[in-house]
């Protein structure tokens, strides 16, 4: 594209050239020499900006294929990925099924103790007004002893009335009470 329009300068050039050689030089036409000359500086002006919208034109040719390269590529990985979601969605069904089974076959093997026998505390937890309170020994963030509670299906103490702050008290106090 980019020589055809050299091709047409020159072309132009040439034929302004050819036009004044036939009109001899003759001074005596400024005025027509003046539209030539301006004629001229017009039509390379175009021929440049025709030059630079076919650059843009190709330019957004290959910019307009890359992105449908881009969305080809990505609409590929959308399309495997949402195989792996309908697997996995398969497998997690699946496996929700063996958990109700597993659960199923577990409460019919095992069978309820009566009232008597459930102990009132887990071993090494102490009962306060039918409340189960483990006291460890061990030092560590607020944080870190609310996840262990949560780890042991438990939660830290709220002291939320004086009965159980003075029974802590006197707990923490004595000899051998842990914090």
């Amino acid at each position: 594209m980019q020589l055809g329009i050299v091709f047409l300068i020159l072309t132009c050039m040439s034929s302004c050239i050819v036009t004044k050689a036939v009109d001899g030089g003759d001074d005596s036409s400024d005025d027509w020499t003046a539209v030539e000359k301006k004629t001229l500086e017009l039509e390379t002006k175009v021929a440049g900006l025709k030059t630079e919208i076919c650059a843009l034109e190709m330019k957004l040719k290959e910019e307009n294929d890359e992105h449908q390269n881009q969305l080809k590529k990505m609409s590929a990985n959308v399309s495997d990925t949402m195989k792996l979601v309908g697997v996995q969605t398969t497998d997690l069904a699946t496996l929700r099924a063996d958990v109700d089974t597993l659960l199923q076959e577990l409460t019919a093997a095992t069978p309820t103790p009566a009232p008597a026998d459930i102990p009132a505390c887990p071993d090494n937890w102490v009962e306060h007004n039918g409340q189960c309170l483990f006291f460890s020994s061990n030092t560590m963030t607020w944080f870190s002893a609310k996840m262990n509670c949560m780890y042991i299906d438990a939660h830290l103490a709220i002291v939320d009335n004086e009965d159980l702050n003075t029974f802590l008290k006197v707990r923490l106090r004595a000899p051998g009470g842990t914090v």
